[in-house]
């Protein structure tokens, strides 16, 4: 069992003063000390199930079912997801590959958590993404930069 802190994106919050002395927003120290909550819509009743303990097979080979249970194992390992014990009625979503780019001649397989059917159910909030443009004119001279491989985030 994980602890507190070792959740996936948990360890942040330690580091909330250091965002405040570099002048974060009081919404995003709010994002890193408390978590981010999605904010629902209450006008729409989400769709809620009982969970489905099925692989998905009417699409899936031996081969891709059995990528998938070791998915799911790695992802409940890593905190980032969690098993359901019981018939708790809830908002499921559905888990399947797609296939990466080939890497020298091997296919690989990337999991994808389809949260579609739950965007109907989320406020939309308007924000404008950075740009190339906006992003190199900030940019200053002794400024130092950083590529962040997201594989397996923890």
């Amino acid at each position: 069992m994980l602890t507190e802190m070792a959740l996936p994106g948990r360890r942040l919050s330690s580091f909330c003063w250091e965002w405040k002395k570099k002048g974060a927003s009081p919404s995003l120290l709010s994002w890193i000390g408390n978590g981010y909550h999605i904010p629902l819509r209450h006008d729409r009743p989400i769709d809620l199930c009982l969970p489905s303990r099925e692989v998905e097979t009417r699409m899936s080979s031996p081969h891709k079912q059995q990528l998938i249970r070791t998915e799911v194992k790695s992802l409940l390992s890593k905190g980032a997801i969690q098993e359901v014990h019981g018939d708790k009625w809830g908002f499921y979503s559905k888990l399947f590959l797609v296939p990466k780019p080939t890497v020298e001649g091997i296919k690989k397989w990337r999991p994808v958590i389809n949260l579609k059917p739950l965007n109907y159910h989320i406020e939309k909030e308007k924000f404008s993404s950075e740009t190339v443009k906006s992003v190199k004119e900030e940019i200053q001279t002794q400024d130092w930069g950083a590529s962040i491989d997201m594989t397996d985030v923890s």
